[in-house]
């Protein structure tokens, strides 16, 4: 294994902390979009480490928040990311990410912003 030792697995912990909680929540939409881009590389290259198994739930949660950011391009990124966790995730981490983009739909559909815009949207295309 590339990743064999503590270090190793504590530099993949800051690393991880890093992209997922300062430059994702904290960062602008041009943070945002490479941290995302970072996290499917990782996912890719890396996803078969026990280092990364045992955080793919967060890499799971990062690329599910990143779903509804502005930019298209993070937005697509984050989709191929979770395909790719889906992929390198064992059985159960894949039920877990069932369930939380379940909960993300649901949250997202439920709040007051997205159904005004499905309304201005669903006015916009009565009037074509």
């Amino acid at each position: 294994s590339i990743v064999s030792n503590a270090n190793d697995n504590e530099y993949i912990d800051k690393l991880l902390n890093r992209i997922c909680k300062d430059e994702m929540k904290e960062g602008n939409k041009l943070s945002r979009c490479s941290s995302c881009i970072w996290l499917l590389c990782i996912v890719r290259f890396c996803g078969h480490l026990k280092c990364i198994q045992d955080k793919l739930l967060k890499i799971q949660t990062s690329f599910i928040e990143l779903l509804s950011d502005a930019n298209e391009f993070t937005v697509q990124t984050a989709s191929k990311g979770l395909i790719n966790c889906y992929q390198v995730g064992k059985k159960a981490n894949n039920d877990e990410l069932d369930v939380l983009l379940l909960k993300s739909l649901v949250s997202t559909l439920t709040s007051a912003n997205t159904s005004v815009s499905i309304n201005k949207t669903y006015r916009e295309l009565c009037q074509i």
